[in-house]
């Protein structure tokens, strides 16, 4: 593919991405109201609580579809089809294997597991929270499993199909909590639980069979017989530090919630994700035009066509000045929509707002450079920062919400986002020009 074509397949992606994600906007921001009235803030912010800490164990992958996202990609690029298949079968037998070995060690660990205490819950008691817990780890272990199918189209350059399998499980989870509300009416977790992880994991179980169906990737699909083992050395072995990164992502970024459950209360923990949910509306709009770029860079990286690269930064560079001012503008306009979109559920602190909006713009630019650094699979700078970080990340939240409360948690992800922007730009334009060397090469 040269350069022209691969801009024009990115064209085409963030065109069909654009409405999809205009779509999974509507449908995140309609979503939390329908759920806090159907559990209220309180129970809505332990389902938040319990099913991040579910969503930890998609690293126990080892970074494996990262790292079956670039050795695709770059079979492709090759033309090499049969290697493609050999990768993806051996993807989803690596991926089965681990995680219904996660399931079922889950499911028996669940039985003996005092979550009242660990989690601070004093509404519900623990047999409830272990049958919740039960829910959520057969579904979120088949969603990892099934969710490889959108990791191949992502690979394939073709990222607006993979938005759609997620958009329609999303709203799907919308359609079964509205029957919930109208309906069953009992605000039982475990219903919310099945609306938000077991509608999307069938939806993406029926996407997979259909993708696998036409003719574009039916010769592609996993076979028992195209199994090969041997190439999983090569997958996670870049695969590896893709895990490294994504634990220590869990520690500075996904353990916020825990801290503000333990530390606070369940409200805060529905408080921070209202922002976040209005704030991330910048991230997603940029993700629309980033996400191709990873694939995209490593079909230009293994063809070493690194003018075009040089011209897809500076386009990327713009557009994240463009999003200045949108931020402000939320920003000026964001205790105005919390009315109208939350209501009296819960108070939202302008405190909050301001540091939401501020972490959201360092995601974003640090984001940035991570995807295309991560298409080139030169990680090991941003796996060493990560990694360090992690090691300070819990002791750092705690203090930094118990002195500055919900906002004040956000403090620490906000400043690692901002080292990973500027050393990722460093370490780019290195890339690009031919001089990088050390670390820096890695």
């Amino acid at each position: 593919m040269d350069g022209s074509q691969r801009t024009k397949d990115i064209k085409k992606n963030i065109l069909g991405s654009a409405g999809l994600k205009v779509i999974n906007i509507i449908v995140s921001l309609s979503i939390i109201p329908l759920s806090m009235d159907y559990v209220g803030a309180e129970q809505f912010g332990l389902w938040l609580t319990v099913s991040t800490i579910i969503l930890w164990f998609a690293y126990f992958d080892l970074g494996f579809v990262h790292g079956f996202r670039n050795r695709f990609a770059e079979a492709r690029a090759q033309g090499n089809d049969i290697l493609a298949r050999q990768y993806v079968s051996t993807t989803y037998a690596v991926i089965s294997i681990i995680f219904v070995s996660i399931c079922l060690i889950l499911l028996l660990a669940n039985k003996f597991i005092d979550w009242c205490s660990l989690l601070n819950e004093q509404q519900l008691d623990n047999a409830e929270l272990q049958q919740l817990f039960d829910v959520i780890i057969i579904f979120f272990c088949g969603s990892f499993i099934f969710n490889a199918v959108t990791t191949l189209l992502t690979a394939d350059q073709r990222p607006a199909l993979g938005e759609l399998i997620r958009s329609l499980g999303q709203i799907g989870a919308l359609i079964t909590i509205i029957l919930l509300n109208i309906i069953w009416k009992n605000g039982s977790i475990v219903d919310l639980a099945f609306a938000f992880a077991g509608v999307p994991c069938i939806i993406t179980l029926i996407s997979n069979i259909i993708v696998f169906s036409t003719k574009r990737y039916r010769h592609l699909s996993p076979r028992l017989r195209d199994v090969k083992f041997s190439l999983t050395g090569k997958i996670i072995g870049l695969g590896l530090k893709f895990f490294l990164i994504m634990v220590s992502m869990v520690l500075i970024f996904q353990f916020v919630s825990v801290v503000l459950k333990r530390e606070m209360n369940g409200e805060a923990v529905s408080q921070y994700n209202i922002a976040f949910k209005y704030f991330h509306i910048i991230n997603m709009a940029a993700l629309i035009i980033i996400n191709p770029f990873w694939s995209a860079f490593t079909d230009a990286w293994t063809k070493g066509d690194r003018g075009w690269m040089t011209r897809a930064l500076q386009r990327l560079e713009k557009m994240y000045l463009y999003l200045i001012p949108g931020a402000l503008l939320m920003l000026a306009v964001s205790g105005i929509f919390y009315h109208f979109w939350i209501g009296d559920r819960t108070e939202m602190p302008f405190m909050l707002s301001v540091m939401m909006m501020c972490f959201v713009m360092a995601q974003t630019l640090g984001g940035m450079y991570m995807n295309l650094i991560n298409g080139i699979g030169k990680v090991q700078l941003q796996t060493i920062i990560y990694t360090i970080s992690a090691v300070f990340a819990y002791p750092l939240l705690v203090f930094t919400c118990r002195s500055f409360g919900v906002a004040g948690v956000l403090l620490l992800p906000t400043a690692v986002y901002l080292l990973q922007a500027l050393t990722g730009r460093i370490q780019l334009a290195k890339l690009i020009h031919g001089s990088a060397t050390g670390i820096w090469n890695k």
